[in-house]
């Protein structure tokens, strides 16, 4: 009788709700307006993403299903597939606070690629909860659980299983259980590089359907943005699970070919209404969601993800043509003639059919080649300094790649590409004589071969015949080459930011002694750029592409400012020592005030020099 009254007691507490909120879209705008900064209302894709997580979840908050929506799939287990930086996640935390103001009984599961991203949802929820008017009646009572990684609402029946529980996937998932799971990004670039990584996401993803509660009735809600062509997501797919996707583009005819069937309807009835909405290619069709990520924002993106990274991560899309398997491409780059002191500042990237460099023969694949600039600047920026980066050969047939580069006005400058066979004392030798012909001052081998063994033979080399020359051995490679060589070059070369001396690309493609053009053609610099993939081991040989890459991320942390920025900085530096020579040379100390003299003062002082000469 004790216990029948405590529960009518506990029934009795929970108080009239008001019925706006009955529809979760009105308290994801609610949670917009009073949490989200900048953000004071959804956009209709961030609308249209919460209507469908709440008809899938309607069911279990409310023991029917949706009145007047179809069944989106058997068991309600959905997968929301949706352009990274959509907001999920803050959609995900309304739905749980709306499902748990109509049904405060539920057990809510969170899980996430690791504890912490998991806390961050559920410490969301339980901060509107206990902020936000319409849900304070469900803060947690005294005595109940309230950590942010497990706690109880007002009116749940306390037992074993917590009102809201957060975990990593990796964590002990076994022994948990929830009425609503709401899977949170499970796929990130670091644990779906490999086979073996992405097998051990699934079999934790098993382990989630477990969790689902033994009743009748549960819900599972996936958010996702997938990360490789092998995407736990299309997996699940085959296990029951109704996808639905929102790209940041509108489609082309490819895309839908492949995924129409699970386009997001709204989005599909916007094209249904104007079919010039689909044009012949995705990434220059018009933004699905032009409020939040409008065209100039998403051309900017791919420049900083890259090409494959913004098909995979935006446009959704992982069957991957060769335009995108194959993404490193000769085209980005920039070929011009400069030496090992300075290069032309201002210069301008083209594709142009009149700017086509002839030099050296192109192996790209079809239509791709190899470009001067369209502009090139009479101002001559000198180089402060240069690094060659070396990839050791291996067993067999490898090369010892070699790669010198140098940075100016915010582009890697690439005076030298090529190799040698093996790593004997005559080619460590030559390696320290080319370093010193350049006018290179570091050299910087892969740390991680051979336990360091090739960098001490080095050492003992640069002692020998060029002491003036410093080795970093601390330069470290991380993860599958593949990948870290595609993620390294990608961005940049996309952004237009690497130049190539026309003359490095001349020697590099001479023939090699005693082997066949054939032969020779996958030692080749632009084969190897050109037709890596990131799958393991996609090429016979990588050595040159590898010491290039590794140039590439050596001066990454160098390359925040752009390009304009950085060349107005170099020609301020070479009007300012125009300056100073000219104060010397008319037997004047130059002072710290006369800094900063503009051009015109400038031309005035080598009118002067000149007159004086």
């Amino acid at each position: 009788m004790a216990a029948r009254r405590k529960k009518t007691q506990e029934v009795a507490k929970i108080p009239p709700r008001d019925d706006t909120y009955l529809d979760a879209r009105n308290l994801l705008q609610y949670i917009f307006r009073e949490r989200i900064e900048g953000a004071p209302e959804p956009t209709p894709r961030q609308y249209d993403i919460c209507d469908t997580m709440q008809t899938a979840a309607w069911k279990v908050v409310f023991g029917e299903d949706r009145p007047g929506y179809p069944v989106i799939a058997n068991d309600n287990r959905i997968i929301v597939e949706a352009p990274r930086g959509e907001g999920k996640s803050v959609i995900a935390q309304a739905i749980a606070c709306w499902a748990l103001n109509w049904n405060p009984k539920l057990n809510v599961f969170i899980a996430s690629a690791s504890e912490g991203f998991a806390g961050q949802f559920s410490t969301a929820v339980l901060s509107y909860i206990q902020t936000l008017e319409p849900l304070k009646w469900l803060a947690p009572v005294d005595g109940a659980r309230e950590s942010v990684l497990k706690f109880d609402v007002s009116c749940a029946h306390v037992g074993q299983h917590p009102s809201v529980k957060a975990l990593g996937i990796s964590g002990q998932l076994a022994g948990c259980r929830g009425d609503l799971i709401i899977v949170d990004d499970v796929e990130t670039d670091e644990n779906s590089r490999t086979e073996a990584e992405r097998e051990k996401g699934m079999g934790r993803m098993n382990e989630i359907g477990a969790i689902r509660s033994g009743k009748r009735i549960s819900a599972t809600i996936l958010l996702g943005t997938p990360h490789t062509e092998e995407s736990i997501y299309n997996k699940l797919i085959k296990r029951g699970y109704k996808r639905t996707i929102w790209p940041a583009q509108y489609p082309d005819a490819a895309w839908m070919a492949d995924s129409g069937k699970e386009l997001a309807p709204m989005i599909a009835a916007q094209m249904a209404a104007d079919p010039s909405l689909m044009g012949p290619s995705m990434r220059e069709n018009a933004p699905t969601d032009p409020i939040r990520m409008g065209d100039g924002f998403l051309r900017d993106l791919e420049v900083q993800m890259g090409r494959s990274a913004f098909d995979m991560q935006m446009l959704l899309n992982t069957t991957l043509s060769d335009e995108t398997r194959y993404p490193l491409k000769l085209r980005d780059l920039i070929v011009t003639d400069f030496g090992a002191d300075g290069a032309p500042l201002g210069l301008q990237w083209s594709n142009a059919p009149e700017h086509l460099f002839t030099g050296v023969e192109s192996l790209g694949l079809r239509g791709d080649y190899l470009y001067r600039p369209s502009i090139a600047g009479a101002e001559i920026g000198k180089f402060s300094g240069g690094i060659m980066t070396i990839d050791p050969a291996g067993l067999g047939h490898d090369m010892t790649g070699l790669c010198i580069t140098r940075l100016l006005g915010g582009l890697i400058f690439v005076s030298y590409i090529g190799g040698m066979f093996g790593y004997g004392p005559n080619n460590l030798k030559a390696i320290c004589l080319l370093a010193k012909k350049h006018g290179v001052r570091t050299l910087v081998p892969e740390k991680n071969w051979g336990g360091g063994m090739f960098g001490h033979l080095l050492i003992a080399a640069v002692r020998d015949h060029y002491p003036e020359c410093a080795v970093d051995t601390d330069f470290d490679t991380k993860g599958q080459k593949e990948v870290r060589i595609i993620e390294n070059l990608e961005p940049v070369m996309n952004a237009h930011r690497i130049v190539f001396s026309a003359q490095a690309l001349i020697e590099e493609m001479r023939p090699l002694p005693g082997m066949s053009e054939e032969r020779a053609d996958s030692y080749r610099f632009q084969k190897q750029l050109t037709r890596i993939t990131k799958d393991p081991k996609c090429l016979a040989h990588d050595d040159l592409v590898d010491a290039f890459a590794m140039g590439a991320q050596f001066w990454a942390p160098h390359m925040a400012h752009t390009t304009q920025h950085s060349s107005q900085q170099v020609h301020d530096k070479n009007v300012e020592d125009q300056i100073r020579a000219w104060y010397r040379e008319s037997g004047q100390e130059p002072k710290a005030h006369r800094a900063g003299h503009n051009s015109v003062t400038l031309n005035f002082i080598k009118r002067g020099l000149a007159a004086r000469r």
